[in-house]
């Protein structure tokens, strides 16, 4: 595909779709784990040393 689009539309299509879809999956993997965290005490027996 880098071959066919060249270098500069090939690193436009990466910034413009890649690079956001790949911080949207890191940002649904991590999400619920970040929200756990900040309600950890909603959470009984969760979180605790």
């Amino acid at each position: 595909m880098q071959k066919r689009l060249g270098p500069m539309k090939f690193r436009l299509l990466n910034l413009a779709f890649f690079v956001p879809s790949q911080m949207l999956l890191i940002w649904l993997f991590s999400s619920p784990v970040h929200q756990a965290w900040v309600f950890r005490r909603a959470l009984p027996g969760v979180f605790r040393r």
